[in-house]
């Protein structure tokens, strides 16, 4: 403003340090043609705000710098919806030339449904103060079908008011179709293990109905010490007069069944087998 001074600059102390310094004047007196002729002002120490300052523009670049430096889609939204800014791994993530593409449209609108609702509610969980994390699926930059994993953060400002959200997005194609691929074997071998079951009782059930018209006792056992019965025949009932389910084990049935002087031979064949 003509008449009137403000200007930061450094000055150097006694010591020999350097500190910011704030000058404001005022032209108090001019000449007759109109020229300043005095001036007035105060020279102040400004290097505590002039350091917090440059403080704070460090913090930010390094906040920005990290920011731009994941491989995620990071972006700053509004509670309403509204992109305030998305990080350099976004831009590449959704073929954008620029970031200004993105900044300032409506992000639940960038959805199909059902995952425009689910952002919305995301969004409202968000000012309520929760972090919501949930699977989406939009096209990449490529417009390539894309599953993204996606974790919405409420952020609070100096006065703890949620006004906006941190919203990030991670590319995580490759693993749910990896998820499907493992899905589609475990049903594949489900399926081969129900149809492979049936089949063994079908051929079970065949074998039992052979055996079971068959002359005399068909029997089969566990070849161990106790030699427990699997399976007799309905050929028991005329061969020794019994139901099948009563014959527990072979060894108890040569004990109650075979003539005492041909045990001992029977066993010992059943032994070499």
């Amino acid at each position: 403003t003509a008449g009137q001074l403000r200007l930061e600059y450094r000055m150097r102390h006694r010591d020999g340090h350097w500190q910011w310094t704030l000058s404001l004047a005022n032209v108090v007196s001019y000449h007759s043609d109109g020229r300043p002729c005095v001036i007035a002002g105060t020279h102040q120490n400004m290097q505590p705000e002039k350091s917090a300052q440059l403080a704070l523009m460090e913090s930010e670049r390094y906040g920005r710098s990290l920011f731009d430096s994941s491989p995620d889609c990071i972006k700053v939204i509004k509670l309403d919806g509204e992109v305030l800014d998305i990080s350099q791994g976004g831009v590449r993530l959704l073929g954008l030339a620029a970031r200004e593409e993105l900044v300032g449209r409506m992000w639940p609108e960038l959805w199909d449904e059902p995952y425009r609702r689910r952002s919305r509610d995301a969004l409202a969980e968000a000012a309520l103060g929760t972090t919501t994390r949930y699977r989406g699926l939009m096209p990449n930059g490529k417009g390539e079908p894309c599953w993204w994993d996606i974790v919405v953060v409420p952020l609070r400002n100096a006065d703890g008011k949620i006004e906006r959200t941190l919203v990030t997005s991670r590319d995580i194609s490759a693993q749910v179709r990896s998820e499907d691929a493992l899905l589609d074997i475990t049903a594949h071998v489900q399926a081969q293990v129900v149809k492979q079951t049936a089949e063994v009782v079908e051929s079970e059930a065949r074998l039992r109905t052979i055996l079971s018209n068959l002359d005399g006792m068909a029997c089969r056992w566990r070849h161990d010490g106790q030699r427990d019965i699997l399976f007799a025949s309905d050929g028991c009932r005329a061969l020794l007069g019994v139901e099948p389910d009563t014959l527990s084990s072979a060894n108890s049935l040569v004990d109650t069944w075979v003539h005492i002087e041909d045990r001992a031979r029977v066993l010992d064949i059943w032994e070499s087998m």
